[in-house]
């Protein structure tokens, strides 16, 4: 029976559950994320178009942006959307 009312505490009581330590800190990732916010955000306030192969730029609301499309050139297949 748990006993605890803090919910983080009581979830760490569980068998399944295993606390680890992250191999990573995660800057790189954030640094590349606020990178793409900051584009994101002048190319709204500005009216600019966003060119980028980037696809995760979708998601933002209001960003008028051309996709640019990657072929390979090994003979490989390719996407054509």
């Amino acid at each position: 029976m748990i006993t605890t009312s803090n919910p983080l505490e009581a979830l760490s009581q569980q068998p399944c559950v295993k606390w680890t330590e992250p191999e990573h800190d995660g800057w790189e990732v954030f640094h590349q994320l606020m990178r793409s916010a900051e584009q994101t955000a002048l190319a709204i306030a500005n009216g600019w178009r966003l060119v980028s192969f980037d696809r995760d730029f979708e998601r933002s609301e209001g960003l008028k942006r051309l996709l640019l499309q990657w072929f390979h050139h090994l003979g490989r297949d390719h996407q054509t959307d």
